[in-house]
């Protein structure tokens, strides 16, 4: 297995089992985002700044696919890193 199918089968399962209500609450009202727009954030952010509650803000370029148009795409995680807990451009 390459590296890069295997860290989208990772993500696929972690995503499946821990994302339902990302999905439901974030993704339904942002139809512009996209799970594999945070991923690519998520997997080599641009700048990650630790909140004092311990939440993590990661910061990456995606493309809008509205615009066309790149745009810095802010995604928050839990104290964990990995669990998704909002996203939204900058």
């Amino acid at each position: 297995m390459r590296v890069n199918e295997e860290v989208r089968w990772l993500w696929d399962l972690f995503r499946n089992e821990n994302h339902a209500l990302f999905d439901e609450q974030v993704l339904r009202k942002r139809p512009y985002l996209s799970w594999d727009k945070c991923s690519t954030v998520l997997q080599s952010p641009l700048k990650k700044v630790v909140q004092s509650d311990g939440r993590i803000r990661l910061f990456g370029e995606v493309s809008d696919a509205v615009s066309g148009e790149t745009r810095i795409l802010r995604v928050v995680t839990l104290a964990d890193g990995e669990t998704v807990h909002n996203a939204f451009f900058d």
